[in-house]
């Protein structure tokens, strides 16, 4: 008698494959795509630059409301994980100084042509700056995020402290991540055993 499977309502994390990494060389060509966008594209623009310095989602920057932005944090009232805090690095608050000069909505990315009080979407913008800047169709917009931690991870910091930048209330969210942490764990684990090695004379 065939028995049924127990771990067949268990599925794997496919998410964990998903995430795609922009490189220096990429960053750098969006880059030069955003500050060079027509009058018409700019609004959209400006969309991007608050994402790429803070790895929040798209929802949370397009639906930001100047009274949640503090001196040197965004005090976010609605993510996907529910209010939190996101540090602003000094290119970000230059960003959004910037932004506050042309301010005309009590919303940082107002809607342009339809009712709604802020824009809910800027993926047919995503879409021409991807082309202009020759990245790969397979980028997607929330790739944005993942590059985001994806530098963090690289700069030193831990899959803990990633998740907490990110806005992640479970470990498990950020675990995606965690074939970077390894790849530079392994680095560090060679640069201290070559230390120790050279100071036994190896």
């Amino acid at each position: 008698m065939d028995l049924p499977n127990p771990a067949a309502p268990l599925r794997s994390n496919r998410r964990l494959a998903r995430g795609r990494m922009l490189s220096s060389g990429q960053l750098r060509r969006l880059a030069a795509v955003l500050n060079s966008a027509t009058s018409r594209q700019r609004d959209a623009a400006d969309a991007f630059w608050p994402m790429l310095r803070t790895g929040c989602r798209s929802g949370e920057i397009l639906r930001l409301r100047w009274d949640e932005i503090r001196k040197d944090k965004l005090a976010l009232r609605r993510t996907k994980t529910g209010p939190r805090e996101v540090n602003l690095s000094d290119a970000a608050i230059q960003c959004l100084d910037r932004l506050r000069k042309q301010r005309r909505s009590s919303y940082v990315f107002p809607a342009q042509r339809t009712k709604k009080p802020h824009r809910t979407s800027i993926d047919h913008a995503w879409q021409t700056f991807k082309h202009l800047a020759g990245l790969p169709d397979g980028i997607r917009l929330h790739d944005l995020r993942h590059t985001y931690a994806s530098h963090a991870i690289m700069s030193g910091e831990t899959l803990h402290m990633t998740g907490k930048l990110l806005g992640h209330k479970s470990p498990d969210s950020t675990e995606r991540y965690a074939h970077l942490d390894a790849s530079y764990l392994a680095k560090a684990a060679d640069k201290v055993a070559s230390k120790v090695d050279g100071l036994l004379g190896g």
